[in-house]
């Protein structure tokens, strides 16, 4: 019960035909600004301005990221900082949606409208709710303003992206029979072992896949991070505009090649990831 529903083969040649011809058009559009970025990475900066294709082609602009530590710490600090926040995000998303979508109270929509909320507001207002409510010493924040530290940019991706984590979760758990965890409790399982050993590594992947999602997107954030962020702790995004605003458009295209070269190990890795627990399932199965 709950299964994913079977997918139905396509065998007219039109059809097929046509369906592949919508994915090679849609591959290359998607394709094409990241093969811009990259190409841009790897021409001498002013060299694009005349001619179709760069006229000029150089790895000094990787080498200059190579040398400078302040490039590295950009790096660094977005994927600690984006880390942070999935880590916050997968421990509210995953009880927030546990809690509207198996527990039987009063404003469980109030909840699930409170997690979707930062999703629907933009960037800067979520920003400027964050200046505005960690601008002075409260008991949230144990006597400290938090306006210009670290802990900021963390927060305000951990808001901007928690419903991510919610939704996925939610999906995953939507596709859950509940009689499952009855079953559990039943035969003397105590709420907590119940999720821990029937729930979670059944909605795992959902939970994943929202986990996943929110950091790429944290390593990417501009539109909140602008606003918070502090020159000690200058985030990738950030970097990247700086070099825009130098017109230095190779060193800020290295950039953006080096971050979808990290979005693109994370979705290997959740990949591989899948693929070996599928693996492992079909062995105990005896199937393989």
């Amino acid at each position: 019960k709950g299964g994913a529903r079977r997918r139905k083969a396509v065998v007219n040649r039109t059809g097929r035909a046509a369906i592949c011809a919508v994915a090679v058009v849609a591959v290359i559009t998607v394709t094409l600004p990241i093969a811009m970025i990259v190409l841009l990475a790897f021409s001498v900066n002013g060299s694009w301005r005349t001619s179709l294709l760069p006229s000029a082609y150089t790895t000094g602009n990787f080498l200059k990221l190579a040398v400078d530590p302040q490039a590295w710490a950009a790096i660094r600090n977005s994927v600690q900082m984006s880390a942070l926040a999935v880590v916050g995000a997968i421990l509210l998303g995953v009880a927030a949606s546990y809690a509207v979508g198996r527990l039987r109270f009063r404003g469980r929509g109030m909840i699930d409208l409170a997690m979707m909320l930062p999703w629907a507001l933009p960037g800067t207002v979520v920003a400027i709710n964050l200046i505005t409510a960690f601008s002075r010493p409260s008991i949230f924040t144990f006597g400290h303003v938090l306006v210009g530290s670290y802990a900021i940019v963390p927060i305000a991706y951990f808001v901007r992206f928690s419903p991510l984590v919610f939704r996925s979760t939610s999906a995953a758990l939507a596709h859950l029979d509940p009689g499952l965890e009855e079953a559990a409790r039943g035969l003397g399982c105590g709420p907590w072992k119940a999720f821990r050993r029937i729930v979670a590594p059944l909605v795992y992947r959902g939970i994943a896949a929202g986990a996943l999602l929110a950091f790429v997107d944290g390593v990417g954030e501009f539109v909140a991070t602008v606003l918070i962020y502090s020159p000690r702790y200058r985030p990738l995004s950030i970097a990247i505009n700086d070099e825009l605003y130098r017109a230095d458009y190779g060193v800020a295209a290295s950039y953006g090649a080096l971050q979808a070269l990290l979005t693109v190990m994370v979705l290997i890795a959740a990949r591989r990831m899948e693929d070996r627990d599928g693996g492992a399932e079909l062995s105990r199965s005896g199937i393989v």
